[in-house]
Parts: structure tokens; sequence; C-alpha cells
């Protein structure tokens, strides 16, 4: 065999091998990223609520709230309350999350810091209404 045939070789074996390891990567890495992609809307509904929260804005997380969550709720001024939220939250940073099958429920967890140094985890469930994501259920946890 001559140089170039050993090249020709070479290279293609060299491509095959890139070409799997990239096939290996997409089949690894695309599903989850383009459930990211699905679930921006609910990671954004979840994070306004969370900034609400931390604002004391309550009409705004009212407002994200699911229609049977929202009556059961009652009113603005009880949410807090009514989902054992602390009256303040100091700091937030969005954690780990879960979706159905079907993307139509995801779970948001968040780290959470009261103004005492005092942390904890506010886990969201949301669903979608429609073309939006609303808040299901809030549950708080301490560490």
């Amino acid at each position: 065999m001559n140089k170039k045939t050993i090249l020709t070789i070479l290279f293609t074996i060299l491509g095959t091998i890139l070409c799997c390891c990239l096939l290996i990567l997409a089949i690894t890495f695309l599903p989850s990223l383009i459930s990211d992609l699905r679930l921006r809307p609910a990671y954004q509904t979840a994070e306004t609520f969370m900034q609400a929260i931390k604002d004391g804005n309550s009409q705004n997380a009212f407002a994200l709230l699911a229609q049977e969550t929202a009556e059961q709720v009652g009113e603005p001024a009880a949410i807090q309350a009514y989902f054992g939220i602390p009256d303040q939250v100091d700091s937030y940073k969005r954690g780990i999350s879960m979706s159905s099958q079907t993307a139509q429920k995801v779970e948001v967890a968040f780290s959470v810091t009261y103004p005492n140094q005092a942390k904890g985890a506010i886990w969201l469930t949301l669903a979608k209404e429609g073309d939006e994501w609303k808040i299901l259920n809030v549950r708080v946890t301490e560490k």
C-alpha cells in the first residue's frame, strides 16, 4: 500500500470514530436540551413567583396561581400563610426540576435563605392552564 491509501484509510477510521462520538453525545444530551427549551416558560413562571414572594408582592404571586389553587387560597394576602412560607425570603436560587412524561406538569425546587440566615427549600408544582404555566402547589421545607 502506498502512503495515500494509508492516509485515506486512517482519515476514514478517524472520521467514523468522530461521527460515532457526536452521535453518542447527541443521543445523551439532546433530549434534556429539548426538554429544557420546552419547559423554559414554566421555569420563568416559577422564577417570577419566587421574585414576587421575595419582594412581598402577594398580588403578583397570587396572579400566577392555578385557578383551583387561587380559589383555595382565597385572596392574595393569604398566600404565604396558606403555603407556610415565612414572611420574607431574603434570597433564592433555582435548583433541580422534574417534569412529567408529557411535560404538562413540572416541579421546580428553590433553595432559599431567610433574613435570619436560616436555609430551606421551596418546591413549586406547575401545570399548564391553556397556554400558560400556573402554580398548582407550594411545599416549604427547612434544612
